[in-house]
């Protein structure tokens, strides 16, 4: 019986490589750094081309096979300092891949009964109220919508962070787009489900609602929702924790940035208050190694800024 095996990488998409019960680990592997077959320039480049085409210092892999990990490996760099390599303890900050884990925190809420997808979210919200005006006439933004980026909300944020030493703006300083928040405010653009657009905002906002339902830290609600529960034991949804402290490599990609931060004269790759492995002061969340993004089937890079 053929198996289907997914490769989960960010840095491009590697095509589902089809084996058989007997092909061994060795053969996967090769298969999965050979050349593969696609389309247009990309067409059959190798892992160690594509990192080299797009100036990837570093990359962690891991593959799921009959619903387990099955492999993991690093390639590259780790530290363009010190040069040490990837491995799979390496972290890796996973920034808007912790997206769709933050949804599963959301379906945890909605199967426990704490509000329901299609709930209004002014209602579910108790700090803050999104200004709908005439746009929600005919539905209201709820989490189905924004988790689906179809709420109508026009911000587009891809969220540029702060320097460690900055100040972090509250979820509602964001929201607003209020100091010390770097982006502009989260307002409505059409009605909701007329359109897809891309927001962090919205994101954010889903963020804002779990705080509020639970009145709990978001860190503490994803270790408890998500992470714990699927064995994610190397990842926290914080910027700074024992466990980063404790790793034993975290990416560097550019000199400048030490441990997963960075010096006043390199772009920071800190995520506001959005947790290190999710975002700023939006739902992202922190650092973990290939093995533990395959639980949620996804791998990160190391991204030259």
């Amino acid at each position: 019986m053929v198996r289907a095996l997914l490769a989960c990488l960010t840095l491009a998409a590697l095509p589902i490589v089809t084996i058989g019960p007997d092909e061994t680990t060795a053969a996967l592997i090769a298969q999965i750094e050979g050349a593969q077959p696609g389309t247009g320039d990309e067409a059959a480049l190798t892992v160690a081309e594509l990192m080299s085409k797009y100036h990837v210092p570093g990359v962690s892999v891991a593959v799921i096979k009959d619903f387990r990990i099955h492999w993991s490996k690093g390639y590259g760099r780790a530290d363009v300092v010190s040069g040490a390599r990837v491995d799979t303890d390496t972290l890796f900050q996973a920034a808007s891949i912790s997206k769709p884990v933050a949804a599963m925190a959301v379906l945890k809420a909605v199967q426990d009964g704490r509000f329901s997808l299609d709930d209004d979210i002014n209602s579910i919200v108790r700090s803050w109220k999104l200004p709908t005006g005439d746009f929600t006439r005919e539905r209201p933004v709820t989490p189905r919508s924004l988790l689906s980026h179809t709420s109508g909300l026009g911000d587009g944020f891809a969220f540029p962070g702060y320097h460690p030493s900055a100040p972090l703006p509250t979820l509602v300083q964001i929201l607003d787009g209020q100091p010390p928040s770097n982006v502009g405010p989260v307002r409505m653009e059409r009605p909701p489900l007329t359109a897809m657009k891309y927001s962090g905002g919205g994101v954010t906002l889903m963020q804002l609602a779990m705080t509020d339902v639970f009145a709990r830290p978001f860190p503490a609600l994803m270790q408890e929702l998500v992470l714990g529960p699927i064995g994610m034991s190397n990842s926290r949804c914080r910027r700074h924790s024992t466990h980063m402290r404790r790793a034993p490599t975290i990416a560097r990609a550019k000199p400048g940035m030490q441990s997963g931060t960075c010096t006043r004269n390199s772009k920071p790759p800190v995520y506001g208050r959005r947790p290190a492995i999710w975002r700023s002061s939006r739902s992202r969340c922190s650092w973990p190694p290939p093995g533990n993004r395959a639980a949620c089937c996804r791998v990160r890079w190391c991204r030259r800024w």
